[in-house]
């Protein structure tokens, strides 16, 4: 692929990148919809991401960078976040009724669970042999658990 076809198909490098951040977010939200089951608890969830994400290969460092590109281009941003609502009712959606009595309480619970998620693969990536996924899910039903029982 030349410069110049790929100009053919792309006005600029930003449009290219929008490109990218356009295909990334339908292939995860995607992934996300098949991944959902009605009245899921929030450990569901997580395992549900736990098993999504494995399949997509990708490292922290591409990753990391994606984001800081994504956060330097208007309008990307917005994309993103746009998309994140869209992930939050989606999950919202497909969690139980415990998770909360409203759709947007339900809503802010999957945030929750996603920006755990996002930290989890920071600290996998930046500490493999400390950090067993699976290991984490269990300890996120426990917690879940153990603050249900004592309610």
């Amino acid at each position: 692929l030349t410069k110049g076809a790929l100009y053919h198909h792309f006005q600029n490098k930003e449009a290219i990148l929008k490109e990218l951040v356009r295909q990334t977010i339908k292939e995860h939200l995607e992934g996300l919809t098949h991944s959902m089951k009605a009245s899921m608890t929030p450990v569901d969830f997580l395992r549900s991401l736990v098993e999504t994400d494995c399949r997509c290969v990708h490292t922290l460092r591409h990753d990391l960078d994606f984001r800081a590109q994504i956060a330097k281009v208007p309008g990307i941003q917005r994309m993103v976040n746009q998309a994140i609502r869209k992930g939050c009712d989606l999950v919202a959606d497909n969690l139980c009724v415990e998770c909360g009595d409203s759709r947007e309480e339900r809503a802010k619970v999957a945030l929750m669970i996603f920006c755990l998620w996002d930290g989890l693969k920071i600290r996998k990536s930046l500490s493999p042999r400390l950090l067993k996924m699976e290991e984490m899910v269990e300890v996120a039903e426990n917690l879940l658990t153990s603050t249900q029982n004592k309610r």
